[in-house]
């Protein structure tokens, strides 16, 4: 497992979590369930922000921990 795996995971589980809400949403009454998916959505994606930075430094640290893939 790596950094880029996790982030292809909360992608899809933040994806899983849209789609029950767009059905929830649906409802005309309040819900409980749709407030908690909305608030859990939210903070999701604030996390993934953070991991596609990760990722972002990972590429960069692999070409400095292989030098050999620059040609040098």
């Amino acid at each position: 497992m790596n950094i880029h795996i996790v982030r292809d995971n909360l992608v899809k589980t933040i994806a899983g979590k849209e789609e029950l809400l767009r059905d929830y949403r649906c409802l005309r009454e309040p819900s409980a369930v749709r407030d908690y998916l909305e608030i859990n959505i939210d903070e999701l994606k604030r996390i993934l922000a953070d991991v596609e930075v990760c990722c972002e430094q990972a590429i960069e640290a692999s070409w400095a921990l292989n030098p050999e893939r620059m040609g040098q």
